[in-house]
């Protein structure tokens, strides 16, 4: 399969061929996704991002973002959040 052919990728719920991901990734064929892949990540998107949010904030390391202002990994004595302007740059 070419670049030409490729113009447009549609990644579905089974994955992708490597041609696919190859005119995506080095040729800059447009990605979409499919319809049954937009619903499966409207299903499963909030679930996992709760869960995955959750999981980052429970861990020992600092994610922007996520645990930057938390007081588990502020630095605060007192376990209040830290401002923005008191975080290390």
């Amino acid at each position: 399969m070419t670049t030409a052919q490729l113009a447009t990728v549609v990644l579905g719920t089974s994955g992708a061929a490597a041609d696919a991901v190859i005119a995506a990734a080095r040729n800059g064929a447009h990605v979409e996704l499919s319809s049954d892949a937009r619903e499966e990540v409207a299903r499963v998107g909030p679930m996992w991002t709760r869960w995955h949010s959750q999981m980052l904030a429970q861990s020992d390391t600092p994610v922007y973002g996520i645990s930057t202002a938390s007081p588990r990994h502020s630095g605060a004595r007192d376990g209040s959040p830290v401002k923005p302007t008191t975080l290390p740059r």
